[in-house]
């Protein structure tokens, strides 16, 4: 027995987009396009429902989030964790050279 139902998913992704219902038709015995009759499991908080390889997974969806890749700040725009060099603050790194600069004094640079 076919389901009524089918469960779309986005092409590229693999995340869940919505159902859709199965319009009676003799000649189509299948669903449509990037679809499958596997129903996806609940939502769960800070993750996407993908179909990847035949089956439903939890992805991590960090997705507008504001995080910095050193100095600068930058907006996740894709699925799956953060990249581990990413960080919450700011990081500014510094070299010796401009710790010395910073660091010499009036009195220091007269020797």
């Amino acid at each position: 027995m076919m389901q009524d139902i089918f469960y779309s998913y986005d092409q590229d992704t693999g995340e869940f987009v919505g159902e859709v219902e199965r319009q009676p038709h003799p000649a189509i015995v299948s669903g449509p396009g990037h679809s499958t009759e596997i129903a996806p499991p609940d939502e769960q908080q800070g993750h996407a429902r993908c179909f990847i390889d035949g089956a439903w997974t939890q992805i991590e969806d960090h997705r507008g989030e504001q995080w910095y890749e050193g100095p600068s700040q930058v907006t996740i725009d894709h699925l799956g964790p953060v990249p581990s060099h990413y960080s919450a603050e700011p990081v500014y790194e510094t070299s010796d050279e401009t710790l010395e600069s910073t660091n010499t004094s009036p009195a220091s640079a007269q020797t």
